[in-house]
């Protein structure tokens, strides 16, 4: 459950690269380039504050350990 940060921020920057957001109907920054780029900014920023509180939380748990 640590990881979902990292993992979440993978997903963002593959799809941003691919230029395409998987789903039922695809969006492609080909077709909707200010709604796909909009998009992926949010993403983009959800998954980076998720792995800041991913780092925050592991180097609380084992910093408590290393000063004992």
């Amino acid at each position: 459950m640590v990881l979902i940060g990292p993992v979440f921020a993978g997903f963002v920057i593959s799809r941003f690269i691919a230029g395409e957001l998987p789903g039922h109907h695809t969006l492609t920054a080909a077709e909707h380039p200010i709604l796909f780029y909009l998009i992926i900014s949010a993403l983009g920023y959800g998954a980076f504050k998720t792995t800041q509180l991913s780092l925050l939380f592991v180097l609380g748990h084992f910093g408590g350990r290393w000063k004992r």
